[in-house]
């Protein structure tokens, strides 16, 4: 059970726009090799990750 939820996390990950992971993240390196996902760490400034999720929200809603 606990495998199935990890695949399900998973697939729910690759879907994200934006990603905000923890450093080292076998999860993150995961979805990251499935699908090219924009991607930051928690450990980055803040001043580096907002305008990061900043054009993934205006390149997702320029897609609807």
């Amino acid at each position: 059970r606990v495998a199935l939820e990890s695949v399900v996390d998973m697939l729910c990950l690759s879907q994200c726009n934006f990603i905000v992971g923890a450093p080292h993240s076998t999860w993150t390196d995961a979805v990251r090799r499935m699908k090219p996902v924009p991607f930051s760490t928690i450990s980055e400034p803040r001043d580096l990750i907002l305008p990061q999720i900043e054009k993934a929200i205006k390149n997702y809603t320029s897609i609807l």
